[in-house]
């Protein structure tokens, strides 16, 4: 069965992000959150969804493609939220932060990515389905008891992208 995506910030990583798994039909349902609601996201998503919490409660791979200091904040709203079948990953631009952060989550799922991709477009002039095509795409391993699983899985799905 194809997983639910959850889209945290729908700029050009995560508006690409979102066009490129409905292009490669790699999600049952991708739903999304960014500061303000565009009615341009509805091309994009099946569903979005401006209540963090019930986005993160729907999905099985919750992605966070914000400014660093805010996935930060994320984490630590989402961290607790999740279950043990739910796969957290960001986007964001450094990762020992970022990283930092997840491991104080030891028991949930969580991989840290960094996309080499991208334009000086922004918002939805730049989304792109071909954005990651034959990019670099790094993740990094979060020191905690569910990494690999996760680790995996994603790989997978940058893999496909």
């Amino acid at each position: 069965m194809k997983p639910d995506f959850f889209i945290i910030g729908l700029g050009q990583i995560g508006g690409s992000l979102a066009l490129a798994l409905r292009k490669r039909k790699m999600a049952r349902k991708i739903s999304g959150l960014d500061l303000a609601y565009r009615s341009e996201y509805s091309t994009i998503l099946d569903d979005y969804i401006p209540e963090l919490e019930v986005g993160v409660k729907k999905a099985d791979f919750i992605v966070l493609c914000s400014p660093v200091e805010e996935i930060k904040k994320q984490i630590r709203k989402i961290g607790p939220l999740l279950n043990e079948n739910q796969i957290l990953f960001d986007t964001g631009s450094t990762k020992k932060e970022i990283v930092r952060e997840m491991e104080n989550f030891p028991d949930k799922c969580m991989v840290g990515g960094h996309p080499m991709a991208g334009t000086v477009k922004m918002g939805e002039k730049a989304w792109n389905p071909e954005l990651f095509l034959g990019k670099p795409f790094f993740l990094c391993r979060v020191q905690s008891r569910r990494s690999s699983k996760g680790l995996k899985q994603v790989r997978e799905i940058i893999v496909s992208l």
